[in-house]
């Protein structure tokens, strides 16, 4: 067994804004359904957790890995502008995608 520590990567949070009345889950799920109280038992009803009452943190993930999915992403990205350029330079394609020839 090693006696090193393990370095912990500094967490990223992700947050985003929410639209006026979602703040609260109450409006919009079933509370009928049992995940649902599951879910209200252990997080509550409220989404808005910052100050302003505006933005949700949703999620929060090592550095590292962020960085991963960012260069993922930006990867994607790429590979959907290129084959929408292909697409758009070659008329044959075009009614597969229901474009007009």
């Amino acid at each position: 067994m090693s006696n090193q520590s393990t370095k912990i990567a500094p967490l990223v949070r992700a947050s985003g804004i929410l639209p006026p009345g979602h703040g609260n889950t109450r409006d919009w799920m079933d509370s009928s359904q049992p995940y649902v109280k599951v879910f209200f038992d252990q997080h509550g009803s409220n989404l808005v957790n910052s100050p302003d009452q505006k933005t949700t943190t949703y999620v929060q993930i090592p550095s590292s890995t962020h960085a991963a999915l960012r260069k993922a992403t930006t990867e994607l990205h790429s590979m959907f502008v290129k084959a929408t350029e292909h697409v758009c330079k070659t008329p044959e394609l075009w009614p597969a995608f229901g474009f007009p020839s």
